[in-house]
Parts: structure tokens; sequence; C-alpha cells
């Protein structure tokens, strides 16, 4: 079955070829959850599935496998959206989950993951997020919480935008190496943004040397922390830092800091395997 006339306005609905149960409207349950905005679909499975059902799950559009085939890669379901215009935005997936006004003790839950282990040898992941790029996007984010949408005038928000549940894991967060190989290899860092009273962004990190010690990296520096020089970087204070304010310029990450100018710059006490040094970082 093939069909190649869209809709002509964005108030017009078309569905191709799909089945539903019980006679749902799928154009007005998308209008319900989606605004009153109209949609066309290609294939769909639609359930009005009525209070007196005792089956232990209903599914509108399921897909089966059963693996034999080591040198092949089995999906049981496989979506692809692809972008071949400017300006255009796609969803490989867009799973909406959504609670009705009027009744209580609802359980919604937008995407659940489960993961079936029966082998200690088995190599098992819950989500993962990957891809494939032939250049750097501007902005790029691998997991993103942004706050519910409301009607004017509301704010609300989640309770927590990660919660590993107790006993879930041996680490509830792992950060791996800044770089994908190498040696000498800091952590990648965790940071946090916060904003003064005059509407300025300020951003302070931490992370891992790549002697393990823990560092944390502030925006902002208090009067404290600075100091006029520094004594010898050797095994006694090796991974410590400080900030100074007579380094010389040109400045650049892990060089070496040479003192005698009037620059503020943050230095660590590094150990390369045969010398001690002061390096700005």
């Amino acid at each position: 079955m093939a069909a190649s006339a869209l809709a002509a306005t964005k108030d017009e609905t078309n569905e191709y070829f799909g089945y539903d149960y019980n006679k749902l409207d799928v154009a007005s349950e998308f209008a319900l959850v989606q605004g009153r905005q109209a949609e066309s679909t290609a294939v769909y499975g639609a359930a009005l599935v009525p209070d007196t059902t005792l089956v232990y799950q209903f599914n509108a559009v399921a897909g089966y496998v059963v693996d034999e085939a080591p040198k092949t890669n089995v999906v049981a379901g496989y979506f692809q959206a692809r972008n071949n215009a400017s300006g255009t935005h796609s969803w490989g997936t867009n799973p909406v989950c959504a609670t009705t006004a009027g009744f209580v003790d609802q359980i919604c839950t937008g995407e659940e993951i489960d993961i079936n282990a029966a082998n200690a040898r088995d190599n098992v992941t819950g989500s993962a997020i990957m891809g494939y790029w032939t250049a750097q996007p501007s902005s790029p984010t691998g997991y993103e919480v942004g706050p519910p949408g409301s009607p004017a005038g509301t704010s609300f928000k989640w309770a927590q935008s990660f919660f590993s549940l107790s006993g879930a894991a041996y680490y509830a967060f792992v950060a791996g190496y800044a770089q994908a190989s190498g040696t000498s290899l800091s952590s990648q860092p965790i940071a946090y943004l916060s904003m003064t009273p005059a509407g300025t962004s300020s951003l302070s990190r931490e992370y891992a040397d790549w002697n393990g010690n823990a560092v944390w990296r502030a925006n902002r520096l208090s009067v404290s922390t600075v100091q006029p020089n520094v004594g010898p970087c050797g095994h006694a204070n090796q991974g410590s830092m400080a900030v100074v304010i007579d380094a010389t310029g040109p400045l650049s990450y892990m060089g070496t800091y040479v003192s005698g100018g009037s620059i503020t710059a943050q230095i660590i006490c590094s150990f390369d395997g045969s010398t001690y040094a002061w390096l700005t970082h």
C-alpha cells in the first residue's frame, strides 16, 4: 500500500493505514494531548482498552524477535528520522504519556527500559546514546531534562532530574577520562552553573586530576586563594593547585608557569615521570 498525498494545511489530518481497537479516534487523541494540533500518520495502531479488560498487557503496536544470528544486528523496533533540508527538526522517537484531569492515583511512565540478564558473561546496557558524526555540532547534549511546560503564571518542576534508587548500582555516576586515549589523563569535569545578582553567568568545575586527586576550579576566586608566589613543586605537593598573580604570558593549558609577570593564573604541581614542575591549568 502506498500513499503520496500529505496534509495540505496544518489543520488537515490524514491517517493512511492502521487498525483501531474499540473505535478509538486517532486524530482526536493526538489533538487532545498536543494542544489541538493536527497530524498525518503513515501506519498506526490504536486501542481504547475498557475497564473490564483482564489481560496482563495490551499493546497498541508490538514487535518481537528471537536472535539466533551472531553476525546480525537484530532489532525488535527500528525508527529512523533523517533531516534533509535546512531548518528542519526531527525525532527518532517521541513517546508521550499523559494523565487525565479528574482521576487519582494514575501511574504514567514516559519510557521504561527493562533488561533481563541470565548469564554472568552477558554484556547488558540499559540505554546507550551514541551515533556517527562527520562534524562537531556547536552544542550537543547527550541527555537533557527540561522544566515541564505549564500554563501561563504557573511553574512546575521535577523532584529530581536523575535518581539512582537505593541499592541500584555500585556507582551512581562515573565520569570517564577527558580524552578517548592517551596517558596522564584527568577525568571529565562536572560543571555547575550559577548567576550573580548582576545577571552574569558563572561556571565552576570539579574533576579528578591524573593522580586521582579531587580538583575544584571556581570561575570566581576569593582573595584568600590567591598568592603572589609559590614555593618549589615537588613530591610533597604533587597534584596541588594554586592561583598566582605574577604569571608571564602567553599562557597555554599545561604549559610551563613562568613568574615575573602580572597575569592571574591557576597552576598545578605536575610530575611527568622524571621532572616536577608548575604548569598552568
